[in-house]
């Protein structure tokens, strides 16, 4: 199922309005000491690791997911055909992306996504 209006990852880049980058990297997050420490995405841990080092990401995810209803949507736009991924500046957090946003992922922001 699709937000309305489409994936709305595509309306933010060409908004603008920076929520899919902050520095280098889209969802950064401290690397934890152990790899097992990787939580799963949309959990309570997986926000406390995003908020760390991205509150605005953090926030919007969290509406996106409360108001999906289920942990298993799009990261950035809430589509609930989504895969989860890691991405190459960020491979100790996984996320979940849907096929628009990882394109938007690999094509706009030069990102390399691997499944898990």
């Amino acid at each position: 199922m699709r937000m309305p209006g489409g994936c709305r990852a595509r309306k933010q880049i060409t908004e603008g309005n920076g929520l899919m980058s902050q520095g280098n990297s889209t969802l950064m997050a401290p690397e934890p000491q152990n790899p097992r420490d990787d939580p799963d995405p949309h959990t309570s841990a997986w926000f406390d690791r995003l908020h760390t080092s991205n509150p605005k990401q953090a926030m919007f995810t969290k509406q996106i997911v409360t108001r999906a209803g289920r942990l298993d949507v799009c990261t950035v736009c809430g589509d609930h055909a989504s895969t989860e991924v890691r991405l190459s500046d960020t491979p100790y957090l996984r996320l979940r992306l849907c096929r628009d946003c990882q394109l938007i992922q690999q094509t706009v922001l030069g990102l390399r996504i691997s499944n898990v």
